[in-house]
């Protein structure tokens, strides 16, 4: 109800630089999944997470990124985050489905880092033999252009 979310997202507002960085990553994700994509919420939540970016595990990151993407809220300096920290960490099938998304649907600046990261994913994706998760024991075709679109 409409009175609900308006408490929920003035509460947020308000208490923002006390979040942690999963709290973030959830707020985002929580207000997404209910189809409220407020842009003021939003410039918020890229706000705060910029002071915090050094907490977020790759995970978060990559969840931040494909919310982000959901409702149309580009984040430059995250998705150059991201591509900073990429080769710190192990990418798991979900987070190569989350940024690929991300990367796809929300369209980060075409950076060299962020053209990068996307050759990356690719890579990650090929190595993990991301292509048996359809069931079948032949690579997809398709991985790589989805993945790079």
């Amino acid at each position: 109800d409409q009175e609900f979310y308006n408490a929920l997202r003035e509460a947020s507002l308000l208490n923002m630089d006390m979040f942690l960085a999963r709290d973030l990553c959830n707020i985002a994700q929580s207000f997404v999944r209910v189809g409220r994509g407020d842009p003021a919420l939003f410039s918020a939540i890229s706000n705060a997470s910029s002071s915090v970016m050094d907490q977020f595990s790759i995970r978060d990151l990559c969840d931040l990124a494909r919310a982000f993407a959901k409702v149309g809220h580009n984040d430059a300096d995250l998705f150059r985050h991201i591509a900073g920290l990429f080769f710190l960490g192990h990418l798991t099938v979900h987070d190569i489905c989350s940024l690929s998304w991300a990367l796809i649907h929300g369209s980060p600046p075409s950076t060299p880092s962020v053209e990068n990261l996307k050759v990356a994913i690719v890579d990650v994706a090929i190595r993990q033999k991301l292509w048996k998760l359809s069931g079948s024991s032949t690579r997809s075709p398709s991985l790589k252009e989805a993945a790079c679109a």
